[in-house]
């Protein structure tokens, strides 16, 4: 009998495989809009959700299979960081398009970009050190965690403040800017899930018990809550974005910005 799990990862790869030609026509379609990082992040999440079903299909057959745990284990948490990503790019563009010869905003992206790279590289240190100390590299990633959780945040509070002054953005930036505050609130849920499940593998640690007995091990813990608090808001970030991708003209469009000056081409 299929498990909750298996199901879990069925609905995975049958939404995914038609959203990773769909993606990839995205950005093929946006490419000219700069920069691509609103675009090219959605093709390695979709490509990592589809293989990610896939494998944990297949691990749940071969319960012995400790690779395949590992693998599926690994492509299930790649979840909100491409999405973060993809907003930090929708951000970016909305900045070169309206606001374009600002320094005030010029330095605003910079500490976007910076406490980004500030996450990544804790992720990749957690990451590192997991042969030589679960403890320390779970803390790590936990950091990594939180520092995405803040630049989740100020992106949102970025975006707050675009929407005061929408009316003066250009139809592509209002179409964009909706779409990201829409999916802000999806993407805070996200990112608490993966807060909660690194959280309960420091708490097994501690209690001396298996990481696979938490709650929020998106392999053996609770289904129910992987698939609404990881998967559904994602799959609705993402179906929300490649609408508008698709909305929006596939060439930077021309007109005034916010403080008067032409927006670039």
């Amino acid at each position: 009998m299929i498990n909750a799990h298996t199901s879990a990862a069925i609905a995975q790869v049958v939404f995914y495989a038609p959203m990773v030609p769909a993606v990839i026509y995205l950005f093929s379609r946006n490419a000219r809009i700069r920069p691509r990082m609103a675009w090219w992040p959605l093709i390695p999440f979709s490509l990592f959700r589809l293989a990610g079903g896939i494998v944990t299909i297949l691990a749940e057959k071969k319960t012995g299979s400790e690779g395949l745990w590992i693998a599926a284990l690994i492509l299930l948490n790649v979840g909100v960081v491409p999405l973060i990503v993809a907003s930090l790019g929708m951000t970016r563009l909305i900045i070169q398009d309206n606001h374009a010869s600002k320094p005030t905003y010029e330095k605003l992206g910079k500490l976007l970009r910076l406490t980004f790279i500030a996450a990544i590289l804790l992720l990749a240190a957690g990451g590192g050190t997991a042969s030589v100390s679960a403890r320390v590299s779970r803390a790590l990633t936990l950091a990594g965690y939180v520092v995405f959780a803040v630049e989740l945040a100020l992106l949102t509070g970025v975006q707050v403040w675009f929407l005061q002054s929408r009316d003066a953005l250009l139809p592509s930036s209002r179409t964009m800017l909706t779409a990201a505050l829409a999916a802000a609130p999806l993407l805070a849920v996200r990112t608490a899930y993966g807060l909660l499940e690194v959280a309960g593998q420091m708490s097994d640690d501690d209690g001396g018990s298996s990481s696979s007995s938490s709650l929020w091990n998106p392999l053996t813990g609770s289904a129910v809550a992987f698939a609404l608090m990881a998967l559904l808001p994602e799959y609705l970030v993402l179906v929300g974005w490649v609408l508008m991708g698709y909305s929006i003209p596939p060439r930077r469009e021309v007109g005034r910005s916010l403080d008067g000056e032409q927006a670039k081409i």
